[in-house]
């Protein structure tokens, strides 16, 4: 049996900001994840805002040798062409991140905050006498005063214990990394957007220097993409934006994969003697670019409630972390609708009809 005050369910941005965070005011923490190493993970752009955050949770500043600066966007959304210069804009230049690397960096800044870290999957927990007893896929049990669910979309905690979560119109992410461009070729640090009549796509060159190309559409289109030869990468060429930036052959048309892109929210992201933070909490739809910031945002309140809340509030610091996400979710929602009303408006069909209701 492990004993802590707190079990971090998940080592993710979410998991290992607010395990460093209480761990440095001397709360046993304990990380608890499968620990696996991963090759690429989905979600690697990060605000200019990030700068201040890392600041303020005692993180170290990006690295321009391992993450790649964003100098700015190219869109075409309903057949508008926009162009954006980072330079220009008045929060500067946000990041391309090495996601494996900037994650391993996290939880190596956590454990020598005096967090400790446990290879394992929840599979069970229940509370008792204001102890949780969580058992481990390898049999192993903690036992916790608190617990916090940093586990990602799928809440391994609020999944257990039943919670309600809202989501919105089920989006797919059809995605694929490219070969490396070889050396000797210009980086493109721009962010790549175009919509179209199923969907939109999104691509980005990652500090390794391979792409990433991602088609974000509804399940059965989803389904046929990765189920017909070739048809994902046709698609990839028959963009009139992303084509001329991204070299379709570059892509093995058979390495595709698929993820849940839909946003949601838990309706009460705390209760008795535990909390969610990051998309345990609450998940954007990529069309924010939001996600690892707003994962690390929220694991910075959740630790800093914690920290300050008080017996005899009743509560209070709690409902005040509530409020913040629902007021940080509604200022998300209302940025997607404004993209996907016009969408809906422009192609009239019934993908964006679905997004949109």
């Amino acid at each position: 049996m492990i004993h802590c005050d707190i079990a971090v369910i998940g080592a993710g941005p979410a998991g290992t900001v607010a395990a460093a965070i209480l761990a440095r005011c001397h709360v046993n923490v304990v990380i608890v994840d499968p620990l696996e190493l991963s090759t690429h993970k989905v979600g690697e752009s990060v605000p200019s805002a990030m700068a201040a955050l890392l600041s303020a949770t005692d993180f170290d500043g990006l690295d321009e040798c391992h993450h790649m600066p964003i100098s700015g966007s190219e869109t075409l959304w309903c057949d508008e062409r926009l162009s954006q210069d980072a330079f220009t804009q008045p929060g500067g230049m946000g990041w391309r991140l090495d996601r494996c690397r900037f994650e391993q960096q996290l939880l190596t800044k956590a454990m020598a905050a005096g967090a400790n870290a446990h290879q394992g999957r929840l599979q069970a927990a229940t509370r008792q006498s204001e102890q949780w007893q969580l058992t481990l896929d390898d049999g192993q049990r903690l036992q916790a005063a608190f617990v916090i669910d940093a586990s990602g979309r799928n809440g391994a905690l609020v999944r257990l214990l039943g919670v309600e979560r809202q989501t919105t119109s089920p989006l797919m992410a059809a995605w694929s990394l490219s070969e490396a461009v070889k050396d000797g070729h210009a980086a493109v640090g721009k962010t790549l957007i175009e919509s179209d009549e199923t969907g939109w796509w999104y691509g980005a060159q990652l500090p390794s220097r391979k792409w990433l190309a991602i088609y974000h559409t509804h399940m059965p289109q989803a389904k046929r993409l990765r189920q017909t030869d070739g048809l994902w990468r046709s698609q990839l060429s028959d963009t009139a934006l992303i084509s001329q930036f991204i070299d379709p052959s570059l892509f093995d048309p058979s390495a595709l994969t698929l993820s849940d892109a839909r946003g949601g929210y838990l309706k009460q992201a705390y209760g008795d003697g535990w909390a969610a933070c990051g998309d345990a909490a609450l998940s954007f739809d990529p069309i924010s670019s939001q996600g690892i910031f707003n994962a690390m945002a929220t694991a910075h309140q959740l630790a800093t409630t914690y920290l300050n809340a008080q017996p005899q509030e009743d509560g209070l610091q709690w409902q005040r972390y509530q409020h913040q996400l629902n007021r940080i979710y509604r200022a998300y929602h209302q940025r997607r609708q404004g993209f996907y009303l016009r969408a809906m408006q422009h192609y009239d069909s019934e993908f964006w009809k679905h997004q949109c209701a």
